[in-house]
């Protein structure tokens, strides 16, 4: 069953359309006023495990304590979530994620794998992103 992505919407907006029944298997941000769905994608998900990895293997030998989450780890930046799909916060920023929602703090760095480059709803969303 499709379900319709509304284009605009509030941030009150947002939050309701993500936790109905039908959208519990899909990831979805909220970017500039606009509810845009995160497309699934086993390629960009072997990526990004990857970089998790060889991420998490840095940090640990430098002896760095850091959150390392992966695109279902939300972040609120100003009036938008994002659901990189690496997000790393420090521990010293803070101590212990939430168990719930979306994370109020920013993320030290983020990384979003695009497989296709070509102009698609994902790039320019990304575009939009970056000029936020």
């Amino acid at each position: 069953m499709a379900v319709q992505v509304p284009r605009k919407a509030t941030l009150t907006e947002y939050q309701a359309f993500i936790h109905r029944p039908e959208n519990s298997e899909r990831l979805f941000e909220f970017v500039t006023g606009e509810i845009v769905e995160i497309p699934l994608s086993a390629y960009a998900s072997s990526i990004a495990t990857k970089i998790i990895m060889y991420i998490g293997i840095y940090l640990r030998s430098h002896q760095r304590d850091h959150h390392i989450t992966g695109a279902g780890g939300g972040y609120f930046v100003g009036n938008d979530v994002y659901g990189p799909n690496v997000g790393v916060i420090s521990a010293k920023r803070q101590p212990n994620l939430p168990k719930i929602g979306f994370n109020p703090i920013s993320p030290d760095l983020a990384v979003e794998i695009i497989v296709d480059s070509t102009d698609t709803i994902e790039t320019r969303t990304l575009r939009r992103k970056l000029d936020n």
